[in-house]
């Protein structure tokens, strides 16, 4: 079963002038290690944009990380303003009892970066509550994208 979350609000860094490689536009996949049911869930995450607070905030990303796997990171995005896009898709394959956590940072160029902001999804609450809506549907939902904005 292919389960999807678009519109995570998030964002990552890697600052271009230091020379630390930035996270492919494509989407690509990381492979886990074995979980203890041995089932298996492809995760195709599509880390959009943020809604920040601040007005004059630029160069921003996001660390994803998929726990205990994997860890992704998005480019750094130069937009000047409150509503940074990242629009970077990300494939995983997770075990049943993984959970996501986004962290937003402000890549400084001199310093650490700063921290922004982060969101926590538990994916196996997530897929529970995808699993007993579809249970409820009396239609055929194969085709139709599941999205969830955090």
């Amino acid at each position: 079963m292919r389960s999807a979350i678009t519109g995570i609000e998030k964002a990552l860094n890697m600052d271009k002038a230091l020379g630390i490689p930035h996270a492919q536009q494509s989407a690509r996949m990381v492979q886990p290690s074995r979980s203890v049911s041995g089932k298996f869930r492809v995760l195709e995450v599509n880390l959009q944009s943020a809604y920040l607070k601040a007005k004059k905030i630029t160069k921003t990303y996001v660390d994803a990380y998929i726990c205990p796997e994997a860890k992704i990171q998005t480019k750094v995005n130069s937009t000047r303003g409150s509503n940074p896009i990242w629009d970077e898709k990300f494939v995983f394959s997770i075990s049943d009892n993984s959970s996501m956590l986004c962290e937003i940072y402000l890549a400084q160029r001199w310093c650490k970066d700063s921290f922004i902001g982060k969101a926590n999804c538990d994916l196996h609450s997530l897929f529970e509550s995808i699993k007993i809506k579809e249970e409820e549907c009396k239609y055929d939902t194969a085709d139709e994208d599941r999205s969830l904005v955090l």
